[in-house]
């Protein structure tokens, strides 16, 4: 039986509060904009989702992006602009309302503030996803992110990555979780050897075809 063992380190990395912001206050939240938790770091909204317990939007991302090992239920969602890490009420979105962090996912789910604008889109494009299925291996994904352009991969492996989480404060655990291996398509431009930056946690992986 052919064994195929990769070496690696793996860890959930968020960007800095002020490190990597959104341009502007975008008037409109849709999948691959900036989000994290007031006074945390920054990930990427995954998803615009409707919750179907509720009924209401929200969205989708990661456990380390929206929730950590420091949330509450109804903390504070933001969508940060250029210019500091302070509370800014008009750059809160949502709030947090429940995560999961197990063998099955990273993940966290925020409800939009009934005023809040939203679009079923993907930033930089006008793609809707209405489905999600199970990857392929061959198949060629795309990332939808703000900090990423023409991000291609192809799906060459599925497996359980252990990666090191601070699940409360100060306190460290390893954490097996189930994932894909993606592999950078030749010619696709990218950064440092990187197809994922810190900012990035949260981004959805998009079938390129359909």
């Amino acid at each position: 039986i052919a064994i195929d063992v990769i070496a690696a380190t793996y860890q959930p990395t968020l960007e800095p509060g002020a490190a990597r912001r959104t341009a502007s206050q975008y008037p409109y939240t849709m999948g691959g904009l900036s989000c994290g938790r007031s006074g945390e770091g920054v990930g990427t909204i995954g998803l615009v989702v409707i919750d179907r317990t509720t009924g209401k939007p929200g969205i989708l991302s990661n456990w380390h992006v929206l929730a950590g090992p420091r949330a509450h239920r109804n903390d504070a969602i933001m969508q940060p602009d250029a210019r500091d890490d302070e509370f800014d009420p008009r750059h809160h979105i949502a709030n947090l309302k429940r995560w999961m962090l197990n063998r099955h996912g990273d993940a966290a789910l925020a409800e939009l503030l009934p005023d809040r604008p939203w679009l079923p889109l993907q930033f930089g494009g006008f793609e809707s996803i209405t489905r999600t299925r199970s990857a392929q291996i061959g198949e060629i994904l795309h990332k939808t992110s703000g900090t990423a352009t023409a991000t291609q991969a192809r799906v060459e492996g599925r497996g359980i990555y252990r990666l090191q989480y601070e699940t409360r404060p100060g306190q460290y655990e390893y954490r097996d979780i189930e994932g894909l291996n993606l592999v950078y398509q030749p010619g696709t431009p990218i950064e440092g050897e990187k197809h994922s930056s810190a900012g990035d946690s949260g981004a959805a992986w998009i079938a390129a075809k359909t």
